[in-house]
């Protein structure tokens, strides 16, 4: 009976030994199938509507996507998107050279703590429609070619490229868009000019440009497509508000415009009227330093530092935007050309392929240099020029004709 009993009794603890077996063979299958990662983020980041960074325990920026990226905190603004989605990449896509899983630590006698991830250096966290991550970076690798990084929920420490830690670690004026316009010249339909009391008004017809106030008539394209050009690729070359500071206002009041020289006595407003129907306005105030002005920007939603010669181009005033040439247009525009004297007149036409030929007094083509400078002679006429004992000269397709001293 006693052998009875001990039989008993081993056979009982080598049940309890199998379960106990199973249950950490169990226990380590699930904490090893959460170690194997190819990504930090699982989220896919075309899913992802809100960002956080934090910095010290610290929501140091909060982004969030209602149709396009825009900032919540430490303030609102425009976001410059390619940041953003460079963020995301970084997270979703850069591969994971290393894990390490709970087990592998302790074979090592380590813990997070000794990678710098109990406190992390810097956290990102993202939410989607229907999960949400954090994952946070802390010190780099011995060789400093990798930076370790831990997604809360999963018990392991991964290893990443140091580059996938540039690309998160921004701060909130990383993520400010700089530039000025998001689209280009072409983009621009009309524009006024308001200084004080003065008010040019400009309209795009075809080619080319028309004065609209405080006079019409054809206006200056070298000087409109210069300040054009200048505006839709200009960038904030400092951001002054909002800055995320404790006392600032919420918005730009009348007191902190004239700060700046951005009050209505004395700013330079652009208002440009896109073809797509929305207007895009920038207001320029009083110098900052170093060839550079305050701007109100983003239709008052922040005031920035830009380069000086924007301003400058602006105010160029109503002598400078009129064209004044006796034929004011460009030679792409031009398809013929004649000039009489004396009873003689020589006829050139340019062909589909954009070469000139002569067709009168005789059938011949025409070097590109001669008909270049003819043309350029041509168009910088202006009416000091004009001559009634002159030559004729006619342009197609205007249908003036124009006598100008020989």
């Amino acid at each position: 009976m006693k052998n009875l009993r001990v039989i008993v009794w081993l056979f009982a603890l080598a049940v309890v030994l199998a379960l106990a077996n199973v249950m950490l063979s169990l226990d380590g299958s699930q904490k090893t199938a959460l170690v194997p990662r190819t990504t930090l983020l699982s989220i896919p980041d075309d899913k992802v509507l809100m960002l956080e960074v934090v910095r010290g325990g610290r929501v140091e920026s909060k982004l969030a996507k209602v149709g396009s990226w825009r900032l919540v905190e430490p303030f609102a603004g425009s976001v410059d998107e390619s940041v953003v989605l460079r963020l995301l990449d970084a997270l979703a896509y850069a591969p994971v050279t290393e894990s390490l899983g709970d087990q592998d630590l302790l074979k090592l006698n380590r813990t997070r703590t000794d990678f710098g991830l109990d406190s992390p250096r810097l956290e990102v966290r993202v939410r989607g429609e229907a999960a949400a991550a954090s994952i946070g970076f802390g010190a780099l690798t011995p060789s400093a070619a990798e930076v370790y990084a831990a997604v809360d929920g999963v018990d392991a420490v991964f290893t990443v490229a140091t580059n996938v830690l540039a690309a998160v670690d921004v701060p909130p004026d990383g993520f400010r868009r700089r530039a000025l316009f998001a689209a280009g010249e072409e983009a621009v339909a009309s524009f006024d000019v308001k200084r004080g009391g003065e008010l040019l008004s400009f309209r795009r017809e075809g080619d080319g440009w028309q004065m609209v106030q405080p006079t019409e008539g054809p206006a200056s394209l070298a000087n409109i497509k210069k300040l054009l050009t200048g505006l839709m690729s200009a960038s904030a070359a400092g951001f002054v508000w909002p800055v995320g500071a404790s006392n600032e206002v919420s918005e730009a009041s009348a007191a902190l415009l004239a700060g700046y020289g951005l009050d209505a006595e004395n700013t330079v407003t652009v208002t440009l009227k896109g073809v797509d129907g929305v207007d895009r306005r920038i207001s320029f105030g009083a110098d900052a330093s170093d060839g550079l002005v305050y701007a109100l920007v983003q239709n008052g939603a922040a005031i920035v530092t830009v380069d000086r010669a924007l301003k400058d181009l602006a105010t160029l005033g109503n002598a400078a935007f009129a064209d004044t040439r006796l034929f004011p247009c460009e030679a792409a525009q031009i398809s013929g050309l004649t000039v009489s004297d004396g009873g003689v007149s020589c006829l050139l036409a340019k062909d589909a392929d954009g070469s000139w030929r002569m067709d009168s007094p005789v059938a011949a083509p025409v070097e590109p240099a001669a008909i270049e400078s003819l043309l350029s002679a041509i168009l910088a006429l202006k009416g000091a020029d004009v001559d009634e004992n002159g030559v004729d000269v006619s342009l197609a397709p205007d249908e003036r004709k124009v006598r100008v001293a020989r």
